[in-house]
């Protein structure tokens, strides 16, 4: 079985997905804790007056 028939067999699309998919996840995470940390602080700034 030569690389050739091994990249008809599994394109290179499927095998990128993955990676793809866990660089989403990581980039909405990031974002998350970013936003998130600023709408505590911000909550935190209107309890203490």
């Amino acid at each position: 079985m030569s690389a050739a028939s091994v990249f008809d067999v599994f394109p290179m699309g499927i095998l990128l997905f993955p990676a793809l998919y866990a660089a989403v996840k990581i980039a909405a995470g990031v974002l998350v804790l970013h936003f998130g940390k600023r709408y505590v602080q911000k909550k935190l700034k209107e309890e203490k007056p």
